[in-house]
């Protein structure tokens, strides 16, 4: 806060508060006018249609057995190579991925 030298020596320097005069049309705290709606028919719903096709799913999470997963990766850097591999069975992946990576004598 910045020094105000006339304030030094002389009264009414300090801190400000609002002058308290007495309104008489002050009527309290405004609320909403509630005002009778002749046409009010309740709580809007959207329309109820019947459709055929609907069924509920008793058991959402029994799938049936994986067969295998994709994955697909794609990137914008040229210095990320990744190599395509497909996964079909763990005998014969095994044995892929032992014939590419080692030397068989």
């Amino acid at each position: 806060m910045v020094p105000n030298p006339k304030c030094e020596d002389g009264a009414g320097c300090g801190p400000w508060s609002a002058p308290k005069v007495r309104n008489p049309e002050y009527k309290g705290k405004w609320t909403i006018p509630k005002i009778a709606n002749p046409d009010y028919k309740g709580e809007w719903a959207p329309r109820q249609i019947a459709n055929p096709a609907f069924f509920e799913d008793s058991s959402p999470s029994d799938f049936t057995k994986i067969a295998g997963i994709g994955i697909e990766l794609w990137t914008m850097t040229e210095d990320i190579l990744c190599a395509s591999r497909s996964l079909y069975h763990i005998k014969l992946t095994k044995l892929i991925y032992s014939r590419q990576h080692f030397r068989w004598t």
